[in-house]
């Protein structure tokens, strides 16, 4: 297999981004005014080293744009995984990996395998309150990208802890907070797997806005406080949020409210019962009407995303909300990849309905689809009733190949012999003189 490398361009001043120490934490969870800015220092992370800019040609090109299978493997180890099965059974071939995602689990992982960059690891709140370290990535340009799981996510919440009527988006504003600190005016946001329906509450009090009682008193945020708020006040609101441009990625497309809202669909996964679903959504609503005096987002699509962050971030913080699989595959270059191949191998750990509507897999496909290129999936599972294998070339599910415990409990040599067993019949899918090494 010829080696192919990720593709970046050059750093246009690396010296001007160097890597400061460690953000600390904030104390209560309050409103505080933003810290100091940390100093540099030397430990906190290395930029990346320079990668070419074009790729060879072979018997056959496959590019492997492949999204994570959630709870089994990163997006980057599955498409490593495939890449040795292709090379083992086709070692004249080239294989080109990207991580790909759709603003979930593996959203930073996507950028930085393609674009590189360092990672700056701060000290946040998490869900709880407790103090843990997030990384944060700033790339060659200066931007920074986040997933607000780090800070937030349902992982960081054992199970029998989850109630999103006690869990704050805090953490989440820290990060955007210690971002602004480092110079960065560009930051993307991965939204997906948060332990959270605060509605952005919290990522806007570390940020400086107060939500307030009847009382007159700052209300700590969290979902189970969100029907307290009767008003907010924005004074405090970090400035350097006026020159900065949030962009948050989503791989839902929701609204705030609603039987397809935030709590409705979203809270039970979170740990919400019967009740705490209902008190979510009144406190949604709640919100909604208290920061939506002129424009209301409430019904705009994907303004329910990670419990309602979505809305906060559009509402509170001006930012700019994008469907997440295209807009990481538009940040990371996949169009140029794209071109270089003949087969496009892509996929996640199911297959599904959900699929369909603006995952990675789905809009990797399309546009291999557009660009007139051979596209096979690897997947978990598929659900062909569903359509979810509808305009591939080819589907291939560890499940139907190797049964249910190996799927799960061995997934990335799976995906290995998956692609090993599988090489030639997708090679010769897309192009006619391949090499069928046996």
């Amino acid at each position: 297999m010829t080696a192919m490398p990720p593709f970046r361009s050059k750093p246009k001043n690396p010296s001007s981004h160097a890597p400061p120490k460690k953000m600390q934490s904030c104390g209560r969870r309050t409103t505080p005014p933003p810290p100091p800015c940390p100093s540099p220092s030397p430990t906190a992370g290395a930029a990346s080293a320079a990668r070419p800019s074009r790729w060879n040609d072979s018997d056959v090109n496959f590019l492997v744009a492949i999204n994570s299978f959630k709870g089994t493997a990163s997006s980057r180890d599955a498409g490593n995984a495939v890449a040795r099965g292709l090379a083992a059974r086709l070692p004249d071939a080239a294989v080109r990996v990207l991580a790909v995602a759709d603003g979930g689990d593996g959203t930073v992982d996507a950028f930085h395998l393609a674009l590189g960059g360092r990672f700056i690891p701060v000290t946040v709140h998490g869900p709880l309150g407790e103090t843990r370290d997030a990384p944060i990535l700033i790339l060659d340009d200066g931007a920074a990208v986040i997933e607000m799981a780090a800070a937030s996510g349902l992982a960081l919440v054992p199970p029998e802890l989850r109630n999103p009527l006690h869990t704050s988006t805090f953490g989440v504003g820290e990060m955007l907070r210690a971002a602004l600190c480092f110079g960065v005016r560009k930051i993307f946001a991965g939204l997906g797997g948060s332990a959270t329906v605060d509605g952005g509450t919290g990522a806007a009090a570390a940020l400086g806005i107060r939500f307030i009682d009847a009382s007159g008193r700052s209300v700590q945020p969290s979902g189970g406080s969100l029907s307290r708020i009767v008003s907010i006040d924005a004074s405090g609101l970090d400035p350097r949020l006026k020159e900065a441009r949030i962009i948050a990625l989503s791989d839902v497309d929701n609204p705030l409210l609603g039987e397809n809202g935030a709590a409705r669909v979203f809270g039970p996964q979170k740990g919400a019962d019967a009740v705490a679903v209902e008190m979510l959504e009144a406190g949604l609503k709640n919100l909604a009407a208290a920061a939506s005096p002129g424009r209301d987002l409430r019904n705009e699509p994907g303004a329910g995303a990670a419990g309602g962050l979505a809305f906060g971030f559009m509402t509170f913080l001006g930012a700019q909300l994008l469907p997440g699989a295209s807009a990481i595959l538009d940040a990371i270059r996949f169009d140029e990849a794209l071109s270089w191949a003949d087969v496009i191998i892509t996929g996640e750990g199911r297959l599904d309905a959900q699929t369909l509507r603006g995952k990675a897999p789905e809009t990797v496909k399309n546009r291999a689809k557009s660009a007139g290129k051979c596209v096979a999936a690897f997947t978990g599972a598929v659900d062909r009733a569903a359509g979810a294998a509808d305009g591939y070339d080819a589907a291939f599910a560890l499940l139907d190949a190797f049964g249910e415990a190996a799927s799960i409990n061995d997934t990335l040599n799976s995906l290995e012999k998956l692609a090993f067993d599988n090489a030639p019949e997708i090679a010769a899918k897309g192009t006619g003189n391949v090499r069928h090494t046996q």
